[in-house]
């Protein structure tokens, strides 16, 4: 039999503890105090915050033990129970693939480095060749989760910090919670999972889940950490909605989790909470979030964002148009909307709010003359720019004078003269099709398009002098005279042929 007997032997209490037999490699790692955690971690949790802990690989794969966790004369590799329900001692991220083999423990980085053989192709070689890659196993929830089934939570908390700023933090945490709700899905859940949706709120609110010790400790320890609402959110919409009640039972309700991230300014977070929202409140509520994200993220010009709470609101809505005679009702609700709460708004309500939201916002930035923002907004978030221009944009697309709007164009588009350009030429031809002839000078001027300029300034001489004066005599008459000279070539009369 390979490897041999691993056992700890305490000399103190003259007896020894025998942890795993096959061992072929094991490692120590570092204790809380070796670790520099600097943080109280209460008496009852002393003892194992001074002693670290042993890993090893065996014929079982990889194992993790705290000496004084393991009773003498019991087998570490028999069930345990935790509130009455059995947990393997192997745990589930330290199952590593045959092709993996540990090297290694890095304790400062919470992570195991094991190596794979990866085949690599070559044209030259005639046999098969072979690639030795390095890969890392975060150990952080494989730790915590031994911490909690003993209830050392303030240890437990003790290791989180020490490790808050790993780049695996997160998704162990979120591992984390995914195994403890795995570990609960053949009982607890699978039984609630057989009762009618009506009760799936009252689940939420009176938190009949008291039982799931694991996540509500990894919850627990979890909340002080920014990151708590993204890998509550994330793990949510990673699994199944039936197992949704257990999650946020031990988390919070998500409109209170959506409110705290919408407070904190974590706008995509609070977009993220919105189907949940729906799952457990109804259209209605989600809708009127919906909103109050859809308005903030304008205000911040987060078009990306924008695009995709409006297809959660068209998705869910039944209508796209109302009559025109609702629009000074909706307008009042809209008023309302960041005080209603709990309150909702039924689905054809916020398609009108939500297009009169984006409409107001673009009308903007056609006012300030923003063309590369207004750009960004039809191209993100779908905007549709010839319904718009034919209506609010038509109110708010009046220019004052040529080179003064010249000016405001060049500035509001990106220093990259390319993606300016493709900005112009984006706009152009909305602008020409709404009949809006100022504005299709101005965006054709910038992107230089000869041929709409001839079209606009060729059926009026005076048009075209008065066109040519403006430049020439302009700042822009040095970058612009290319562009002058091909439309003079066009448009200046011929001079006829001496008889």
């Amino acid at each position: 039999q390979p490897g041999g007997e691993l056992s700890l032997l305490d000399l103190e209490r003259g007896n020894e503890r025998t942890f795993s037999s096959g061992v072929e490699c094991f490692w120590l790692g570092l204790s809380n105090v070796q670790a520099g955690m600097g943080l109280s971690i209460g008496k009852d949790s002393e003892e194992l915050s001074k002693e670290g802990p042993i890993w090893a690989y065996s014929e079982r794969g990889m194992q993790l033990w705290y000496p004084s966790t393991i009773i003498s004369g019991v087998s570490p590799v028999s069930p345990r129970t935790d509130c009455g329900v059995h947990y393997r001692e192997e745990d589930p991220e330290l199952e590593f693939d045959r092709e993996l083999y540990p090297i290694g423990l890095v304790s400062s980085m919470g992570c195991i480095v094991r190596l794979m053989q990866k085949h690599s192709a070559s044209i030259a070689a005639e046999v098969p060749c072979w690639d030795i890659e390095p890969k890392v196993q975060p150990t952080l929830p494989c730790m915590l989760r031994h911490l909690l089934l003993k209830k050392n939570l303030s240890a437990a908390a003790a290791l989180a910090h020490a490790h808050k700023h790993d780049p695996h933090f997160a998704y162990s945490f979120e591992w984390l919670l995914f195994t403890a709700l795995e570990s609960k899905s053949s009982s607890t859940i699978q039984s609630e999972r057989q009762r009618n949706a009506e009760s799936t709120t009252s689940k939420v609110n009176g938190n009949p889940y008291n039982q799931l010790s694991m996540m509500e400790g990894a919850i627990t320890i979890l909340r002080p950490f920014s990151i708590f609402l993204d890998v509550i959110v994330s793990l949510a919409r990673k699994i199944d909605s039936v197992d949704w009640p257990p999650l946020f039972a031990a988390a919070g309700h998500p409109s209170m989790l959506f409110q705290e991230a919408f407070s904190s300014g974590m706008l995509e977070t609070a977009a993220c909470f919105l189907v949940i929202i729906e799952h457990f409140d109804g259209i209605g509520p989600a809708q009127a979030r919906a909103l109050r994200v859809l308005e903030d993220s304008l205000s911040r010009k987060s078009y990306d964002l924008v695009g995709e709470i409006l297809r959660f609101i068209r998705g869910r809505g039944k209508k796209e148009e109302e009559t025109l005679a609702r629009d000074q009702s909706h307008s009042l609700l809209r008023f309302f909307v960041r005080d209603m709460g709990e309150d909702s708004v039924s689905a054809s309500d916020a398609v009108i709010m939500a297009k009169k939201l984006v409409h107001e916002h673009a009308s903007g930035l056609l006012k300030s003359v923003s063309l590369h923002e207004l750009a960004e907004l039809a191209r993100l978030a779908s905007l549709d720019l010839q319904e718009f221009l034919a209506g609010e944009g038509l109110r708010s697309a009046r220019l004052d004078n040529f080179l003064g709007t010249l000016e405001l164009a060049y500035a509001s588009l990106p220093p990259d003269l390319e993606q300016g350009q493709q900005d112009a030429e984006y706009l152009l031809p909305f602008f020409y099709e709404a009949g809006l002839s100022d504005w299709a000078v101005v965006l054709g001027t910038v992107c230089q398009n000869v041929e709409v300029l001839e079209s606009l300034l060729q059926p009026d001489p005076t048009l075209w002098s008065a066109y040519k004066s403006v430049i020439a005599n302009s700042d822009f008459s040095s970058p612009l005279s290319g562009l002058l000279e091909s439309l003079e070539a066009r448009l200046d009369p011929v001079p006829s042929p001496l008889s």
